[in-house]
């Protein structure tokens, strides 16, 4: 119940006129409805059989067709200005904070399939279940409200077939309850075969794939693929077909015998002239069938409820990822930074280091390059800088003080950034421009022309996908390299940290963006991992790692003359040239 009641929050916080004319509605105003409809051909007959003035029942018939009218009318017009547009609103809030929860959850989290299991649920689940939970709720109230004043017409006539309702109805109830456990349990499972459905979907809609697809055997392989994962679901299905069916039988049945038991009893008591009035015999009919809707209402409503629970509780296990990284709040950084890494040891699986043992010490203002084999760590090393991650061991310090003791978005905020693999999103030229700061248009047109994409993207608003516009532009990998580059030339850094930066690069556009790099250098701490040593000969210092370690450092000449794993590299590359 607790987690039914959480899902109402974002109606309370998001809609409040909503939600409180929603009560008002549903708990007067159509309990009130269906009580008149009840006692209507009880009033016609009465009125008949005491032989009361014509007057008296027509005034009668008008307000009863008036109330008939006006209640449905105030409901067609709550439909049209409070529904549509609340719900949309509290969706469209719903998903908001999803979004803002996940991009504050800690990066390591994203290592783990969990992560993207309770994420998948949050984001499908959280706004549907939530509809349905205050859906749920004004039906409740609504159907409370009509049994309380049935029951008591009920109880007037005969309180025994009351009983006999309600105890249909707690059978019922109870039923619903258990299929209900075993209905969750088999949707908890499956979630992995969902997923492993979505990803196999998007193999075959997305652009990257699609000559693989067609080119190769890729497509019998994930088709091999998609009918193990079918087999697999209506596994889970034929698991708890049983236990749903036997479930589903006992509620229907025990409810059912139970109402029929109820409408012999009034048969008997008609037929014994226990009740003698024909008015009394209609309005306890009608009273018995309609009692008998609103309690399949209300029950129908609290297997809802508890399914809602359920569905609740498996959501919050997306908001239980309390982020220690990305809440840190500590004190401000000075730039440019002078990093240290003290005794640094780091592992993405426990027992398997990545990183071990690494002292480095850059001064403020220095170019460092780091080089060495396919993962070794090199990466790593940049995202530890950034704080994606904590040091499994060791620490790591700018200006003298541990970075955990810094405000993390502070310090994030003087570090500029480019992957090998940057990204460009289905925005304006000026939105993924401005993903550091802010830029006017004159900050545009210099920041492309820096990086010479000034005649591939003229346009400022166009989109740099063809996602949503026509009229988006397809940049290719080195364009992209170059736009992630452009991002960070007008804003204030204290670390500029580049991982492959010219990877996708021709080499006269790599001398280029080198130039461009060498130049941001001047006066910020900069680090560079490349693959290609000629791009990085020039640094102040390079740092060779080899598993996990630094195992060689100093300028270009100084580890040519030392003869190992850099000096084997260089040559290698420079065999290639010849």
């Amino acid at each position: 119940m607790k987690n039914w009641l959480w899902l109402l929050k974002p109606y309370r916080r998001y809609a409040k006129k909503y939600f409180v004319f929603s009560l008002v509605f549903f708990g007067i105003l159509v309990p009130f409805l269906n009580f008149c409809d009840v006692i209507f051909p009880e009033f016609i007959i009465s009125s008949i059989d005491t032989e009361s003035p014509a007057v008296k029942i027509i005034i009668g018939i008008i307000g009863f067709q008036l109330i008939d009218f006006l209640i449905p009318a105030i409901e067609d017009l709550y439909n049209i200005y409070f529904r549509d547009t609340s719900e949309a609103l509290v969706e469209a809030n719903i998903n908001r904070e999803i979004y803002e929860f996940s991009a504050k959850v800690d990066y390591f989290h994203l290592d783990k399939s969990e992560f993207y299991e309770n994420y998948t649920w949050a984001i499908e689940h959280t706004a549907e279940q939530s509809s349905k939970a205050f859906s749920v709720l004004t039906r409740c109230i609504a159907s409370i409200g009509q049994i309380l004043s049935l029951a008591v017409l009920l109880f007037t006539i005969n309180p025994i077939i009351l009983a006999l309702i309600l105890i249909g109805t707690l059978l019922r109830t109870y039923g619903y309850f258990k299929y209900n456990e075993f209905y969750i349990e088999r949707q908890k499972k499956v979630v992995h075969t969902n997923r492993k459905f979505s990803y196999i979907q998007r193999l075959f809609y997305l652009k990257e794939y699609s000559a693989d697809i067609r080119t190769t055997r890729l497509k019998d392989i994930i088709l091999k693929q998609y009918d193990r994962n079918t087999s697999q679901q209506e596994s889970y299905m034929r698991d708890y077909a049983k236990s749903l069916c036997k479930w589903a039988v006992f509620s229907g049945f025990a409810y059912h015998f139970m109402m029929l038991l109820s409408m012999l009893f009034l048969l008997k008591s008609i037929m014994d002239n226990s009740l003698l009035a024909s008015a009394v015999w209609i309005t306890a009919i009608l009273s018995i069938n309609k009692i008998s809707d609103c309690l399949t209402e209300l029950f129908d409503q609290v297997k809802d409820i508890h399914q809602i629970d359920i569905y609740a509780k498996r959501i919050q296990e997306f908001y239980q990822l309390k982020p220690v990284i990305e809440d840190c709040v500590g004190s401000s950084v000075q730039i440019p930074y002078e990093i240290t890494f003290q005794n640094v040891k780091f592992e993405y699986d426990k027992g398997k280091p990545v990183l071990n043992n690494v002292n480095i010490h850059i001064n403020a203002g220095e170019k460092i390059a780091i080089v060495g084999k396919n993962g070794v760590g090199k990466s790593t090393l940049i995202k530890l800088l950034l704080r994606l991650y904590d040091p499994t061991d060791g620490y790591i310090k700018v200006n003298g003080i541990d970075i955990k003791k810094y405000d993390t978005k502070e310090y994030r905020k003087y570090i500029g950034t480019v992957f090998q693999d940057s990204n460009v999103y289905a925005f304006s030229i000026k939105d993924n421009l401005d993903i550091y700061s802010e830029h006017q248009k004159d900050g545009i047109s210099f920041s492309i022309d820096k990086v010479h994409l000034t005649q591939q993207l003229k346009n400022h608003e166009n989109e740099l996908t063809k996602e949503f516009s026509d009229n988006g532009i397809v940049l290719s990998g080195g364009e992209i390299q170059k736009l992630a580059i452009a991002r960070i030339l007008d804003g204030e850094f204290g670390l500029l940290l580049f991982d492959e930066p010219s990877s996708a690069l021709d080499p006269i556009a790599e001398e280029q963006v080198m130039k461009l790099i060498y130049s941001m250098a001047s006066t910020t701490t900069t680090i560079v991992i490349a693959h290609r040593l000629s791009s990085i000969r020039d640094m102040d210092r390079i740092l060779v790692v080899d598993n996990g370690r630094i195992i060689e450092e100093g300028n270009h000449n100084q580890l040519m003359n030392r003869k190992g794993l850099y000096y084997q590299m260089w040559n290698t590359q420079a065999e290639k040239y010849k």
